[in-house]
């Protein structure tokens, strides 16, 4: 088993997501970090949640937060309830509504910046990954000037394959990659069933030529042989 971590930051007042792979999970320092931005999540789901009381949807933090599990909720979370509560038809509108990036329920003000993340998992011994780089809805020169942006702060991986992606998306990230000198990896970014930008096994094959993350890792990972 490989420890792993999805976390939000900020590029330009974008919000960013950086997976870190590989990293030592006792790290105290890693830890503390880890529990800040808990505590950061917990304040966002609650602003989350008074930025939609216009929708007069009753109990909706409470709500969000059984959907969850009782963990911190999400705008996945939220958008679930906006569908139970007839808001809306499905989550994608919720998103498209409410919840997406420059809606009221996108908050991004409680995310530490990108340089910042990315220190956090090199300082536990971990790889830092670039991920899902086409859904934040970058201009190719935009993209190409975070990515460089991550690799100066430490950044070691792009997610070159995720869900969702159309062939032209892989092969310009497949080149992103090279230009930069980065590791590959890949992933479905699931969050949670019949959702349509994350279905898990949806992926595309990664292209050839390309440096595996995984190659990387301190502890060797055998893969079953295909079946």
């Amino acid at each position: 088993m490989i420890p792993g971590v999805e976390l939000s930051c900020l590029w330009k007042s974008r919000t960013i997501h950086i997976v870190g792979l590989d990293f030592n999970p006792d790290d105290e320092s890693f830890l503390a970090a880890l529990e800040r931005q808990n505590d950061n999540r917990w304040a966002r789901a609650r602003m989350i949640a008074d930025r939609l009381s216009k929708l007069k949807v009753p109990d909706l933090f409470d709500r969000a937060t059984a959907v969850s599990g009782g963990d911190v909720p999400g705008r996945p979370h939220f958008a679930q309830v906006l569908v139970q509560a007839d808001v809306v038809s499905n989550t994608a509108q919720a998103f498209k509504r409410h919840l997406g990036n420059g809606k009221p329920g996108d908050v991004k003000a409680y995310w530490p910046e990108l340089e910042e993340v990315v220190g956090w998992i090199n300082v536990a011994g971990g790889i830092a990954v670039l991920a899902h780089p086409r859904k934040y809805q970058l201009t190719a020169t935009k993209l190409r000037e975070l990515t460089a942006d991550f690799r100066r702060a430490g950044g070691r991986a792009i997610e070159v394959s995720t869900s969702g992606q159309s062939s032209g998306d892989l092969g310009f990230l497949a080149e992103l990659c090279r230009r930069e000198g980065l590791l590959a990896s890949q992933g479905s970014d699931f969050h949670f069933p019949g959702a349509p930008w994350c279905e898990l096994g949806k992926i595309m094959k990664m292209p050839d030529g390309l440096e595996p993350v995984w190659h990387h890792f301190t502890t060797p990972v055998e893969f079953p042989a295909p079946v």
